[in-house]
């Protein structure tokens, strides 16, 4: 029993390894309307793109 106990405290703190943080796999439209992708892990709040000139671009992205 104690055995089984080990196993799953170690497998909970394996399955958390970004720390507790939310990931997000996301799709990115530029101001072109070429897309590009990125993954992103953060507190938990909807991720927000802008470009190098400050510009929002849209996006839709997915829980990991």
């Amino acid at each position: 029993m104690k055995k089984l106990l080990v196993i799953l405290i170690v497998f909970s703190f394996a399955c958390s390894k970004d720390g507790g943080r939310t990931c997000w796999d996301c799709e990115v439209t530029r101001l072109d309307r070429s897309n590009y992708y990125q993954k992103v892990c953060n507190d938990g709040s909807y991720p927000k793109f802008k470009d190098s000139q400050g510009n929002k671009l849209n996006s839709y992205c997915s829980h990991r």
